[in-house]
């Protein structure tokens, strides 16, 4: 009678156990995935002027609009010309609110603008005061010029810090597609302005403006 009792027993928390029994745990979910959000590239709200009749397939490889700025200023630029270049020009980009000044020069062969290259160097760190530090280089895409001149956008200098203590001076190599094409100096001042020179073949370039858009503009400059 006594193990009939145990089985009765049994059976009954056996059973009350089935019932009572939680439901099995739901799958965890999957995590999020990522999601990739592509910005809208600026466009300009100020409209470019014309380039003068005639121009040069030089001057017309220099873009009338670079991301948020349209040119609205183009000239000859004399001191560039007196420095030997064969051509040589002035334009003012705006966004409604900032302005960049570029300046482009092309002269006979590299070896010129190496040279001149070298001078605005040796000029930046002396007027500065402080020693010229090497930055890498990092590649990006880059088209080219109707000139037929290689575009050395593919390196952009690193990210400047907000306006420096003193001057900094960083020069590093340009390049496209894993191949050296030229040399950039990136000074930025105290008060936050800058400078941004680059060589592309036989030609020598600077940009001149606010030192937070300098980079990116010299990143989207198609020459």
């Amino acid at each position: 009678m006594l193990a009939a009792v145990l089985v009765v027993v049994g059976v009954v928390v056996a059973v009350l156990f089935v019932v009572n029994r939680p439901d099995d745990a739901p799958a965890p979910e999957p995590p999020p995935q990522a999601e990739t959000v592509t910005l809208p590239v600026p466009t300009p709200t100020v409209e470019p002027v014309a380039l003068p009749e005639g121009a040069s397939a030089f001057l017309t490889s220099l873009p009338e609009e670079v991301l948020a700025f349209a040119r609205t200023e183009v000239a000859e630029e004399p001191a560039l010309l007196a420095d030997g270049a064969l051509e040589a020009y002035r334009l003012v980009y705006d966004d409604g609110g900032r302005q960049i000044v570029a300046t482009a020069g092309q002269w006979r062969d590299a070896a010129a603008v190496e040279q001149r290259f070298d001078a605005v160097v040796a000029a930046e760190a002396q007027a500065a005061g402080v020693p010229v530090e090497e930055a890498g280089a990092a590649e990006d895409p880059a088209e080219e010029p109707a000139d037929g001149t290689a575009a050395p956008t593919g390196s952009a200098p690193p990210e400047s810090p907000e306006a420096p203590a003193a001057p900094r001076l960083e020069q590093g190599f340009v390049e496209v597609d894993g191949q050296q094409v030229g040399r950039f100096l990136q000074l930025t001042r105290t008060d936050g302005t800058g400078s941004l020179w680059w060589t592309n073949g036989t030609v020598l370039l600077r940009l001149d403006g606010p030192g937070d858009a300098l980079r990116d503009v010299y990143a989207a400059f198609p020459l």
